[in-house]
């Protein structure tokens, strides 16, 4: 019986295991063709009916089914890209096995083997980015029609919170100095690429492997040949301990015990180093400070902007300093790849959401969008049309959490 039942079991579980490797080879060899009807099925969402002014008190208003569909749609994609990053990251494996002249086995202690698999966080983060708008809007319709935004403002620490663990998760397993993108992309120089360590960790392991079998070399070749007592001759590295001697080197030492000292961090790396940290610290928990504030004062207060406001004006200072104490040092860590350059470009061009934000959008900023508004569509027929559209679409993101908070 208990054959029976494990030979069922396991005809059961092959083809399900046979259906989940054709559809991931599958998935790798049309990613184009997917990706290109994924974004044609995404876009056609817009087209969709939405009555949610009509409804905007129900939790099934058709704003909420768009976004549902919206969701499924975007987590499809997020999966056929983690398929996709997988699957390049076991070719790239292949090939460097193959330059290698061995095949690529982990061993019981390495850290990138099967039973220690590191969480791929940037496909957490870009997850709960595509359901975290849907999760506002149901925050929103079961709040009711009360003045209150306490519940609204609760799930959005949430869910803030889970993406600050993930980035906090992503910066301690990566070793990474900035997140690219909040987290949901690959820092391609400084390692917070999970897919990608294992690679770096195989070429310094098959590095440090050379170097050993060149210093057995080494040790063979230029040791002196000794006459034994028979007349003979002996090689020192295989000669016997002689009391008071010291040992000769051993042959079969591990690749790590031939790996030379690494040479002390200057000064200004570390005190870079540590300034990048606490830089990333601020920027991870800025959001959950601002959702939290936003919760217990309200929208329309001042407490939340200015707090959120200086907390990424601290992150963006502490990254300048890092810079410049790195910049004493004539190491390559010490250089910003294209890929930060651009990352730390995107932060400061996203202090302009503040001025959607209330409440300085409201104090300062909708008056004379609003006359501006009235003034051409009086006017100026076709440009007053058009930008009275794009003063409406800058309206509704400003009611929206997520639109205008950048992360």
């Amino acid at each position: 019986c208990l054959c029976r039942s494990s030979s069922s079991s396991s005809s059961s579980s092959s083809p399900l295991s046979s259906f989940w490797s054709s559809y991931k080879a599958f998935v790798f060899q049309n990613r184009a063709l997917l990706s290109m009807l994924e974004s044609t099925l995404s876009a056609s969402t817009w087209l969709l009916p939405d009555n949610s002014s009509s409804s905007s008190s129900s939790s099934s208003s058709p704003e909420i089914t768009i976004e549902v569909v919206s969701c499924i749609l975007g987590l499809i994609t997020i999966s056929h890209d983690a398929i996709a990053q997988v699957e390049t990251r076991n070719q790239a494996a292949a090939l460097l096995a193959a330059a290698g002249g061995t095949p690529i086995q982990a061993s019981a202690d390495d850290t990138t083997s099967s039973t220690k698999k590191e969480v791929p966080w940037p496909f957490v983060i870009a997850a709960v980015r595509q359901v975290e708008y849907l999760v506002e809007l149901v925050a929103e319709r079961q709040q009711g029609n009360g003045n209150g935004d306490e519940k609204l403002y609760t799930a959005m620490t949430g869910v803030e919170a889970i993406k600050a663990a993930a980035r906090i998760a992503m910066l301690m397993q990566g070793n990474a100095r900035l997140l690219v993108d909040g987290g949901g992309e690959l820092n391609s120089k400084h390692g917070c690429a999970p897919f990608r360590r294992d690679l770096v960790y195989e070429r310094r392991r098959g590095a440090a492997a050379v170097h050993a079998a060149l210093l057995r070399f080494a040790t063979h070749k230029q040791a002196p040949a000794l006459p034994d007592s028979k007349g003979g001759s002996c090689d020192v590295a295989n000669a016997p301990a002689v009391a008071g001697a010291p040992a000769p080197a051993s042959t079969t030492e591990t690749p790590m015990q031939h790996r030379p000292l690494q040479p002390p961090k200057p000064r200004q790396v570390v005190r870079a180093q540590r300034l990048h940290a606490a830089a990333e610290l601020v920027y991870v928990v800025r959001p959950v400070v601002y959702a939290a504030l936003l919760r217990k004062y309200g929208r329309r207060a001042w407490t939340p902007w200015i707090t959120s406001l200086g907390l990424d004006a601290t992150s963006l200072a502490l990254h300048r300093a890092a810079d410049a104490s790195a910049s004493e040092t004539a190491t390559s860590a010490a250089t910003r790849s294209t890929q930060e350059k651009e990352e730390l470009l995107r932060r400061r061009r996203a202090i302009a959401f503040y001025l959607l934000r209330s409440p300085i959008f409201d104090a300062v900023i909708a008056g004379p969008l609003g006359r501006l508004k009235r003034g051409t569509e009086a006017y100026v027929p076709l440009v007053g049309g058009l930008l009275a559209r794009g003063i409406d679409i800058a309206e509704n993101m400003q009611q929206s959490y997520y639109y205008v908070n950048g992360t």
